[in-house]
């Protein structure tokens, strides 16, 4: 490559570098502390989690559980987001509230109540309260997502770092490959020698390490764009439909349910725990609106999300709609579900969580060496 067109990648690398390295730098740490958070979170707070004594014979209604979980709270004006409950017989039932102030800037007015209650889903006795809001990893979490700013200002934010961290993932690339096969085996390791000083030791932190985990920073990159720009999403369903946009039709017709004084609620939850026996656990979303579903997820498998079953059923009547088996999915709908446990590393276990939590570290010592650089213009072409 020519000097003077290097030199110009190098000058959009710095600038782009300058502009969005604090961004990189909050994306990776707090995506590197995320990683373990289920596993801590459950060592940590394994008390609410488990209901004390033995199990009972059966469930409570969901209904009357919402009910007992709505009293514990002093916001009655919070929504029911979700309920959640693993298949361990002890297993308590978490329904989480949430109200929002879209016109705040700053987290702490736009998430104006975020509260968790855990219940003996056998008795309704209420095991514990929690304000999700100032919830460690929930913080780590909103934290990662906007920098906690409201949802839209610090969402967009957060995506164009991280598209500009894309750039300059190529721009770094481009700028570490020399000509000379000789040079660039050099470049692929630490040859430090004692007269070295830091500014040598700090550019080739810069350079190695950044160029050993290139393809681990794309992934995790691309998967976060995925929440962040349609074309993103789009274009990688696409190509997992190969090359085609397929969309399926959704059924607006739901079974007939006999008469019944069970709520909407009650049918759709009983109806996925006969369905989904065998599921580690299960996601009940509320509809929004009431023209929109219950969505209830089962998920087969405790250490990743795409391994699922999803349930459909009317706001209405709770009469199912649809089941979505892996069979049903298109492929670019089955990458979608898979795009989570990608980008926080879960998809392959442990090895692919350790793999993630090593990046996202060194993602996140990018912006310091690559300022340090900078600031005592220590770098070359």
């Amino acid at each position: 490559m020519k000097k003077p067109l290097k030199k110009l990648i190098l000058q959009l690398h710095l600038w782009i570098g300058l502009l969005t390295g604090l961004v990189v730098f909050i994306e990776g740490i707090t995506g590197a502390i995320y990683v373990f958070s289920g596993e801590i979170t459950e060592w940590v707070d394994a008390d609410k989690h488990r209901i004390p004594g033995e199990p009972g014979v059966a469930y409570m209604p969901a209904s009357e559980l919402q009910a007992l979980a709505q009293e514990a709270i002093e916001e009655k004006d919070a929504s029911l987001l979700r309920f959640f409950i693993t298949n361990d017989p002890k297993s308590s039932i978490a329904f989480t509230f949430r109200k929002l102030n879209p016109d705040a800037l700053f987290y702490h007015d736009y998430m104006e109540t975020y509260k968790t209650v855990y219940l003996d889903p056998y008795t309704g006795k209420v095991l514990k309260v929690e304000n999700t809001k100032w919830e460690f990893f929930n913080m780590i979490m909103w934290l990662h997502m906007t920098l906690l700013l409201n949802y839209s200002l610090g969402g967009t934010i957060v995506a164009w770092g991280v598209l500009g961290f894309v750039l300059l993932i190529v721009s770094g690339l481009i700028l570490w490959w020399p000509n000379n096969k000789t040079v660039r085996k050099k470049r692929l390791t630490f040859l430090w020698k004692p007269e070295f000083g830091w500014k040598r030791k700090n550019f080739d932190l810069h350079a190695v390490l950044g160029f050993y985990i290139i393809a681990l920073a794309l992934i995790i990159s691309i998967s976060g764009l995925f929440y962040s720009f349609h074309f993103v999403s789009d274009s990688l369903r696409w190509i997992a439909n190969g090359g085609q946009t397929i969309k399926r039709p959704f059924p607006t017709t739901a079974e007939v349910i006999p008469s019944s004084d069970m709520q909407p609620i009650d049918i759709a939850f009983q109806a996925s725990l006969l369905k989904t026996p065998n599921a580690d656990s299960y996601v009940v979303k509320l509809p929004r609106k009431p023209e929109f579903p219950y969505v209830v997820r089962a998920y087969m498998s405790k250490d990743v999300y795409y391994h699922r079953v999803v349930h459909y059923y009317d706001g209405q009547t709770g009469g199912l709609l649809q089941t979505d088996t892996r069979a049903d999915l298109t492929n670019g709908e089955h990458y979608s579900n898979m795009n989570y446990d990608i980008h926080v590393g879960s998809i392959g276990g442990l090895p692919t969580k350790i793999l993630a939590f090593l990046a996202c570290l060194i993602i996140a010592s990018l912006p310091v060496t690559g300022f340090l650089i900078w600031r005592n213009k220590s770098y070359k072409i």
